[in-house]
């Protein structure tokens, strides 16, 4: 009931008080940085809820990070290395789903890893700061395990913002 209510009672002006003026280029400018030097692509989706419905079915935010990543078409990369950060306002939770080609690469562990690391500081450094860290983070992996210095830019860097 408590997971209904809330969102129920997340709106617009929730992601849009997380995103102060100049937020959303910010984190922009972080995903630009952070896909230097690698051929992954990072892709960024900020929604405050996907709505009640959501909650009426029993999905988690980790299912509608999967659906979003699909629908945003983060696999559509030569190389099956797309990154999709998910994070819902709603739920203050933050999803990492990566492509097949990281699968053998990067653990399951290491996302949670990142995505603890953005919940966390979220509280302390603001939530720009958090998700500008955590699209580094993603970065320095991607950079390990797929160095290229001159990889094409295969998905759009800019932040997707759904604010439910």
């Amino acid at each position: 009931m408590r997971r209904l209510i809330r969102h129920a009672l997340t709106g617009r002006w929730h992601v849009s008080r997380l995103l102060s003026h100049g937020a959303s280029q910010k984190i922009t400018d972080a995903i630009h940085e952070a896909e230097r030097g690698h051929s992954g692509q990072i892709r960024v989706v900020i929604e405050g809820t996907p709505g009640v419905s959501h909650v009426l079915k029993q999905r988690s935010a980790r299912d509608r990070a999967i659906d979003v990543f699909a629908v945003e078409r983060v696999w559509d990369t030569s190389h099956n290395n797309g990154v999709l950060l998910y994070l819902m306002v709603a739920e203050r939770d933050a999803e990492i789903v990566a492509d097949r080609g990281l699968n053998t690469k990067i653990t399951s562990e290491q996302w949670h890893e990142i995505c603890a690391a953005l919940e966390r500081d979220v509280g302390i450094r603001g939530f720009t700061h958090a998700v500008c860290a955590a699209v580094s983070c993603i970065g320095v992996l991607l950079r390990e395990h797929f160095p290229s210095e001159e990889a094409p830019n295969e998905l759009p860097d800019d932040v997707i913002i759904r604010k439910g």
